[in-house]
This record gives structure tokens, C-alpha cells and sequence, in this order.
């Protein structure tokens, strides 16, 4: 899990870096990340064009920071950011950019603490990982990348950020119970689409973010909506 701070106030990239270290020590995961810190928006874009990160905390002094948010999710659509300001000027930009979290400094580290842990389940959730057999031989899913599943004739479609696989359709059952979490929803029979990929809904379709658009059942339309808005909103919480 890389970790990255961004703030040109020397005391929060301390403050949230020992707080950070401390928390994982306390989930027993302190072998399991990695933290940069920068005080400049040139280092943050330095930074992400050679790694790419799972956790953000951004200053938020102007809307050039609000950029750097923009262009880490275009290296990770599942980046988890936070933005941190004085004020809250930057709110509702930040909202429609679905950040994680805003804090208002001073921080609150109780709540942070709070959290903090939702940001760890998150991630976990987002980069669970299973090993299926396909017709390509044993392929490692990462649930992050899954943008839908398909009931394709006797097959299963199962279609990624960079391709395609097909399985057999007696290992449906198992596949669902893996997907059928807050992340994915059916849209139709034959759809099962991983939510974080979704860029709008319409009548009788929804758009992914790789501009294809599947078609929705009329009678889950309602369901599809609120299921949708719910996510949306614990994705901004």
C-alpha cells in the first residue's frame, strides 16, 4: 500500500505520518505500506509518474490542488484521497471529485482514526484478489479491475481494464459470492458491474468509464439508482 502526503506545512506531514505508523502497528499491517511526503505541487506530480498510490492526503490552498487530485486518479481510479485545508472553501469541488474524506485543520485525530480504518477497509475491498481459471489458464483478479461480468451462452465474460476473459459457467455461483458485494450490482440478468466504474445511468443503460454502454433491466431501474446513490454517498463519507 503506498501512501502519499502532500502539504507544505511541515507539521501535518508529521503529524500524519506518525499517526499513520501508529495505526498500522496497531493493525499489524506496518510491513505492508510505504509513505512519501512532498511540500510542493512539482514533487507530487514527480512522484505519481513513477508510482502509484493508494492513500492521498492534499493541502487544499488553491484549485491547482484540486488538480493534483485529478491527475493521481488518472494513474489510479481507485485512489483513496483526502484533501486537507484551513477552510472549506474546496468543499463542494471536493465532493464532485468523490473524495474520500476533508479535514479542516486542525485535524481531529479521533475521528481520523475512524476513519482511517474505513480507508483501510476500502482499499481492502477494492484490491481483494482471487485466481480463477479461464480459457487463457489460471488468471489472478484483482476485484478493482473487474469492470463487469458477463453471462455469455454457457460462458462467463469477465471483462477487465485491459481485456477480456472467458470461464465456464459452473464456476458462476462461486464468482458471484465473490462480487456480490457493495461494489458490484446487477444491472440486468446478464450484468454484474463493479460500481466504481459506473460514469452515469440513463433509461435504460449505464456508462462505464471505458465509454461502453450496457443495458439495464427496466423493472431493477429503480433499484439500480438508489443501490447507486448509496455508494456514492459512503464513498464520500
Amino acid at each position: 500500500m503506498n501512501i502519499i502526503i502532500c502539504d507544505n506545512d511541515y507539521f501535518y506531514i508529521r503529524q500524519i505520518s506518525t499517526f499513520i505508523h501508529q495505526n498500522m502497528l496497531q493493525q499489524n499491517m506496518i510491513s505492508t505500506y510505504h509513505i512519501d511526503t512532498c511540500t510542493s505541487n512539482q514533487a507530487f506530480l514527480s512522484l505519481i509518474k513513477d508510482k502509484v498510490y493508494d492513500i492521498a492526503f492534499i493541502d487544499i490552498d488553491s484549485y491547482q490542488n484540486v488538480d493534483l487530485a485529478k491527475q493521481l486518479t488518472d494513474s489510479n481510479a481507485n485512489a483513496i484521497i483526502n484533501f486537507i485545508s484551513h477552510s472549506h472553501t474546496y468543499i463542494d469541488v471536493a465532493f464532485s471529485l468523490n473524495i474520500f474524506q476533508y479535514w479542516k485543520k486542525p485535524i481531529n485525530l479521533s475521528l481520523l482514526k475512524d476513519e482511517f480504518l474505513r480507508m483501510i477497509a476500502t482499499y481492502k475491498l477494492r484490491n481483494f484478489k482471487f485466481i480463477l481459471h479461464t480459457t487463457d489458464g489460471n488468471i489472478l483478479f484483482k476485484t478493482k479491475d473487474i469492470l463487469y461480468v458477463e453471462t455469455y451462452y454457457r460462458h462467463l465474460k469477465i471483462v477487465t481494464t485491459n481485456h477480456y476473459y472467458f470461464t465456464n459457467i459452473k464456476q458462476k455461483e462461486m464468482l458471484m459470492n465473490i462480487l456480490e458485494t457493495s461494489q458490484f450490482i446487477k444491472i440486468q440478468r446478464s450484468y454484474l458491474v463493479n460500481m466504481n466504474h459506473i460514469l452515469s445511468i440513463h433509461h435504460n443503460s449505464v456508462l462505464l468509464d471505458n465509454n461502453e454502454f450496457l443495458p439495464t433491466s427496466p423493472h431493477r431501474r429503480k433499484q439500480i439508482l438508489e443501490r447507486f446513490h448509496h455508494f456514492t454517498l459512503y464513498q464520500s463519507n
